[in-house]
């Protein structure tokens, strides 16, 4: 019986000859020299300008663009079918939006801002790089609404204040993207759905870790997204009142028991600077497993493009790790990514 996967999965495996190995994400995050990375990426098959801004910003270009091929590819053979594809890209979009506001409220360096993104069909890297170089969240939010972005709406609603909190922007942003995650992933189902109600699942427990920090837990209702699998609106509230951060922790490892994002808690030593990384390989490990489990169905996809993610991040700590002469502690090796 012919799969509705068929297509997209075979387009996938082939693309995934493409990915840079875990063994050369190992490799880079060794390298202490800006010139030996470049010289190794280049080997590795990225194109890096010759010419433009600095090396550093020249790498990152060039993996951004690496990356972005297949994206663009697996988009077009989504059709007629895009959901799928859509979604994650959207969850993309997401993710580069929150770095970008981020470094808008923090007045970071342009280049710095971009590092770590994957541009997409709706965020190519043009756009991308506009939206580095504004200068406040209300820009951003206008910069959106102007392409037609679904993501500006929320962004632009935050700009009469000119030190929008970086929480609600990032919430913004969530909630636009559960929003058109439920709306797809109920069409597409499976894995998929899975993905987006874990995500809305993980949106509300960063919320949370972010509240713990600050004086007074009135504020949170505010901050919950509704769609998650494990976590109510009543659970969030009660997980809200808790005193510390240790209680909370704790309380969200017993929450979200079995998920990645309590895999990621334990592993991570529960520092939280170490954490997303944690997290990004166990959704990894987490989608192998399920593709193990069922190879034709939508976990085959979702792991494609969860490695695609690894891969820029991994060689922009990797080029930043030289730049900054510090290169990247490694907790394990992306080669168990295979």
């Amino acid at each position: 019986m012919k799969s509705r996967w068929d297509a997209l999965l075979a387009r996938a495996a082939g693309l995934s000859t493409g990915l840079l190995p875990g063994s050369s994400l190992d490799e880079l995050s060794r390298v202490t020299d800006l010139d030996d990375c470049a010289s190794r990426l280049m080997r590795m098959g990225v194109d890096i300008p010759a010419e433009g801004a600095s090396l550093v910003a020249r790498l990152e270009h060039g993996i951004r663009r690496f990356s972005a091929a297949p994206v663009r590819i697996l988009a077009s053979w989504g059709r007629p079918d895009p959901e799928p594809v859509l979604i994650f890209l959207r969850d993309e979009d997401r993710r580069s939006l929150r770095r970008l506001s981020r470094g808008a409220l923090a007045g970071r360096p342009s280049a710095r801002r971009l590092s770590g993104l994957i541009p997409t069909v709706t965020l190519p890297e043009r756009i991308l790089g506009s939206l580095a170089r504004c200068s406040s969240i209300a820009e951003i939010g206008r910069m959106l609404v102007a392409w037609g972005n679904p993501f500006g709406s929320p962004l632009l609603a935050l700009g009469s204040d000119p030190r929008p909190d970086p929480l609600a922007v990032e919430t913004a942003l969530d909630r636009r993207w559960a929003e058109l995650g439920r709306a797809d992933a109920r069409r597409v189902g499976g894995e998929f759905l899975r993905y987006v109600e874990d995500s809305i699942d993980f949106a509300n427990a960063r919320s949370l870790l972010v509240l713990i920090t600050r004086q007074g837990g009135g504020e949170a209702a505010g901050f919950f997204l509704d769609g998650g699998r494990r976590l109510d609106r009543a659970g969030y509230l009660e997980l809200a009142k808790l005193p510390n951060l240790d209680e909370l922790l704790s309380a969200l490892k017993r929450r979200l028991a079995g998920s990645a994002f309590a895999h990621a808690l334990v592993l991570s030593g529960e520092s939280l600077t170490r954490f997303e990384d944690v997290l990004l390989r166990e959704q990894v490990r987490e989608a192998t497993r399920r593709a193990r489990l069922e190879p034709l169905g939508g976990a085959s996809l979702l792991r494609f493009l969860l490695r695609l993610r690894v891969q820029v991040v991994a060689v922009s700590r990797a080029v930043w790790g030289c730049a900054l002469a510090a290169p990247p502690s490694l907790d394990g090796s992306w080669e168990e990514l295979r």
